[in-house]
């Protein structure tokens, strides 16, 4: 099992001055000397978790915002870790323009969800991995950095009392075709994946493990039992 860090970077987890930042580096290079933290050609992976949160923080000045990752980039170097593979998180219905992701290695989405209005019966499943293949899609033929594509294993955060829209949690079938159609566009688009020596590794996310407060988990429950597990094995473990 390998891990890697995410700057969860919305209010009011910003960190302002340069000081605060070179501190939270050194931090951030501790834990990726770990031998478990997740490296690709030897590159440790890390991951800004808002890239238009992090523009605002840094004066939406693209070279504030090449400075702040220059510095994450010299410290992890300083300790003996090599260039980290840098990701800015954006959101899957619209492209960044190139040159304001031209700082980042690659591209990735943690969550979203379609702009519904909030119900009393969620809706369906279909709607939620639906918004996400479009992003998919749009990102695999108009990206100028390559992406990592999500895939959302459930939202209802009705238990946070959340304006947002609910949906359903996917049955065996539909969680399975989800991860069918996004092992197929990783096949099809070179674009997708993280960037390694050339070429590409290919990857995908899947929110989340246990955000059970927000409906998106693969965790074992009572109710679904391993099923989401199992369906990962047998996607993507033939």
């Amino acid at each position: 099992m390998k891990f890697t860090l995410e700057f969860v970077n919305h209010p009011p987890f910003e960190l302002s001055t340069d000081c605060e930042w070179e501190l939270a580096c050194e931090e951030w290079c501790k834990a990726m000397r770990h031998p478990s933290y997740l490296r690709l050609d030897g590159r440790p992976v890390f991951k800004v978790h808002g890239l238009d949160y992090f523009y605002r923080q840094n004066s939406d000045n693209p070279n504030n915002v090449k400075a702040r990752l220059d510095t994450l980039r010299r410290i992890a170097k300083e300790n003996s870790l090599g260039n980290p593979l840098i990701s800015g998180g954006v959101m899957p219905g619209g492209v960044p323009l190139p040159e304001r992701v031209a700082p980042f290695d690659f591209l990735t989405t943690y969550m979203d969800m379609p702009s519904l209005p909030q119900r009393t019966e969620p809706y369906s499943y279909e709607l939620l991995i639906g918004h996400a293949e479009a992003g998919w899609l749009r990102y695999a033929e108009h990206s100028s950095k390559p992406y990592v594509p999500y895939v959302p294993s459930g939202w209802d955060p009705r238990p946070w009392r959340d304006p947002r829209p609910s949906f359903a949690l996917p049955t065996r079938h539909e969680w399975t075709a989800a991860l069918e159609r996004v092992k197929a566009v990783l096949d099809r688009f070179p674009k997708l994946g993280i960037p390694v020596k050339g070429h590409r590794q290919k990857m995908l996310l899947i929110y989340a493990w246990n955000e059970f407060g927000e409906g998106g988990f693969v965790a074992p429950t009572k109710g679904d039992k391993e099923m989401k597990l199992e369906a990962v094995h047998e996607v993507f473990g033939r």
